[in-house]
């Protein structure tokens, strides 16, 4: 799965099969509780169906919590969504597009939907998503999954407080590996 990075440095595009190029984009954005992740998790199978059926693949690092809050990762989506697919489709040289996320992804992917609407309908015309591809998401932080704790994460071991410390930094992440940044999830 050879992908190239362009796009400004918060992106990865993967190029649909020649044959079968549609002139549409997939924007996506990776799970992770918004806490790790990286643009490039999506499994070879998923790259390889997207793109074989002729879409253009784009997926996107945002900021991470804690060190940026959400209004901010949001914010950063938006002006890298613009980048990388509005001008694009405003310019012709894309005829629409997709967002797609999984897990909290999914979650900005409707966050990021919303935000263009808004923006549309406040600041002129923008493009418009042609849907929205959620996978394991959720609609909004109000679901009670956020405040009852879950058995299988309360089963594991307690993260101590220095680690998570040791953890968090003053500047913003915009990828962090699962390895390295999963302590903070549990």
């Amino acid at each position: 799965m050879a992908m190239a990075d362009t796009s400004a440095e918060l992106t990865t595009v993967v190029p649909p099969s020649a044959a079968s190029n549609r002139n549409i984009a997939v924007f996506y954005l990776h799970g992770g509780g918004m806490l790790y992740g990286e643009r490039d998790d999506l499994p070879a199978p998923y790259v390889r169906a997207l793109t074989g059926a002729g879409y253009t693949l784009v997926a996107a690092d945002y900021p991470l919590a804690p060190e940026r809050a959400l209004p901010d990762a949001l914010e950063s989506l938006y002006a890298t969504w613009e980048d990388a697919i509005a001008r694009r489709v405003e310019a012709g040289q894309l005829d629409g597009y997709f967002l797609f996320g999984r897990s909290a992804g999914a979650f900005l992917s409707l966050m990021l939907a919303r935000e263009i609407h808004q923006r549309s309908r406040d600041e002129g015309p923008l493009p418009q998503p042609l849907g929205i591809l959620s996978f394991y998401g959720y609609y909004d932080l109000t679901d009670r999954a956020f405040h009852d704790p879950a058995k299988a994460y309360v089963a594991l071991p307690a993260v101590a407080q220095s680690t998570v410390a040791g953890m968090i930094g003053d500047e913003p992440v915009t990828s962090g590996p699962k390895p390295l940044r999963y302590a903070l999830y549990v």
